[in-house]
């Protein structure tokens, strides 16, 4: 699901020839899920009756609930309809295949099959990139407590500089500012950056899916990707290309110190009412 039609980010096709990949009209979601979404149980619910496993950890995540996951759906005698509703990284196995795991395999799978759109496809290629390349995702607004620091960020492409004679490097980031400063560094370390050259940031134009997804099937293209572990988007992209990746996140003492920050705020806010 996402906030975006069909058949803006996906061919005509592709859902006619994919494997139970048939459009859901919105208006046939509450019959599939047992209700709509505000009225659906947080966390791990389970009705038989209806077929389906509901799953929203919410602020306790998904990952505490895989075991209890995998129980009832290994338990059920019948197909069951799962919906996830996740702003995180989960995995349901645990037994590795080849040195990873067997939902990595499939969900790369399932990458290789997409069919994306004309639009997506036309902004994608809009600026050529030279194969091989490397990538890096940057997250300027990201303020969550896990998010790298940009000491870290330079670091890592520093690391990259070292490791791979590779020259094109890739930048997906959502601000056209982000996107600015770090494309500079980046050729300051001897890199060949670029990025596609139309971007809609606003998150709220139905242009700017498009231009989300053409950004990650490019960085789904890379051969090493440098990105926030905490971010969905650009760790898929990486399970995707089935390259290697160089994920980020805060130190134990950033982490606190954003903690200590975001409580010391909340207490003066309820101080100053």
């Amino acid at each position: 699901m996402a906030p975006a039609l069909f058949f803006d980010l996906f061919d005509a096709t592709h859902s006619a020839d994919a494997p139970g990949g048939e459009v859901i009209e919105r208006e046939s979601l509450v019959g599939l899920l047992g209700g709509d979404h505000e009225s659906l149980p947080r966390f791990l619910w389970s009705d038989e009756q209806r077929g389906v496993v509901f799953l929203a950890g919410h602020d306790r995540g998904e990952q505490v609930f895989m075991p209890q996951l995998r129980a009832v759906l290994l338990g059920a005698d019948h197909p069951m309809t799962l919906v996830v509703v996740a702003g995180g990284l989960f995995d349901i196995t645990s037994k590795p295949v080849s040195g990873r795991s067997e939902f990595v395999e499939q969900r790369r799978e399932f990458y290789r099959e997409l069919r994306w759109s004309g639009a997506v496809h036309a902004l994608a290629s809009s600026s050529p990139a030279k194969v091989p390349f490397n990538a890096v995702h940057i997250r300027t607004t990201d303020r969550s407590r896990e998010a790298p620091t940009p000491r870290s960020i330079g670091a890592a492409l520093k690391q990259l500089r070292r490791e791979s004679e590779i020259d094109p490097l890739f930048i997906a980031a959502d601000t056209s500012e982000g996107r600015d400063i770090w494309s500079a560094h980046a050729a300051s370390l001897g890199f060949a950056p670029w990025s596609l050259p139309t971007v809609d940031f606003d998150r709220a134009s139905i242009s700017a899916e498009v231009s989300a997804a053409a950004d990650w099937l490019l960085l789904s293209q890379s051969v090493s990707t440098i990105y926030p572990a905490a971010s969905t988007f650009s760790s898929e992209a990486t399970v995707a290309s089935g390259g290697t990746g160089i994920a980020l996140t805060a130190g134990s003492t950033t982490r606190v110190g954003r903690a200590l920050k975001v409580h010391a705020s909340n207490a003066w806010k309820r101080l100053i009412r």
